[in-house]
């Protein structure tokens, strides 16, 4: 409306493609807040909730439904008459972990392939990525299964994002053109590896300026 008001020309646009996902995951994300009741709860769209489109060059994508893990019957200890060799009580933790490693194992040892089209290659231990709502047991768990198996695998190790030059130069650029005003900002992104500008190019840049860079 303001745009109208003003007598400027105002494009929408849509946002529908993700870099991140294969076709068959944002399908079926697509589907599961395909109802109205649904996605206006997370969503303020009035037309419709969007359909979200996978990259030409997206690699391939696979949903799989596990049943899930439950802990074993534990047997009611009944004095003098119960067992002292029983089997354990095994969490569902442990066993999700270890279905998880094996899976893993299993589409490595296989040669299953995985790639865009024209890059496809056998599949590798660095290729995986485990994601989990939340640090536990669960995390612990299938840390120690990979372990135990022999699979590589990063640990537990935290990255603060922040703290990383890659960020600090992105979060740099992003306040520079926040803030055109920011010199400083704009100085240390050129600096970075994204322009790859050294002081004497600052200096020609900076030299004599009436204003702001």
């Amino acid at each position: 409306r303001r745009f109208e008001e003003a007598g400027l020309k105002f494009d929408p646009v849509s946002f529908t493609y993700s870099f991140r996902s294969g076709p068959v995951i944002l399908h079926s994300v697509d589907h599961v807040f395909r109802e109205q009741e649904i996605f206006r709860s997370i969503h303020a769209v009035e037309n419709g909730y969007p359909i979200h489109n996978a990259m030409t060059d997206a690699g391939p994508s696979l949903i799989e439904l596990w049943d899930l893990a439950v802990a074993d019957d534990r047997q009611d200890i009944e004095g003098w008459r119960a067992p002292f060799d029983g089997v354990a009580v095994t969490s569902p933790e442990v066993k999700l972990a270890r279905r998880i490693q094996a899976e893993i194992k299993r589409l490595v040892t296989s040669g299953t392939m995985t790639g865009s089209a024209g890059g496809r290659r056998p599949l590798r231990y660095g290729d995986m990525l485990i994601l989990v709502r939340r640090r536990g047991n669960a995390f612990d768990a299938v840390i120690q299964a990979l372990k135990h198996a022999g699979i590589p695998v990063a640990g537990a190790d935290r990255l603060k994002l922040t703290e990383h030059i890659a960020i600090i130069d992105l979060m740099n650029l992003a306040d520079a053109l926040l803030l055109p005003q920011d010199d400083l900002a704009l100085a240390v992104a050129l600096k970075s590896p994204l322009f790859g500008l050294d002081d004497d190019d600052l200096f020609k840049l900076a030299y004599q300026r009436r204003g702001s860079l």
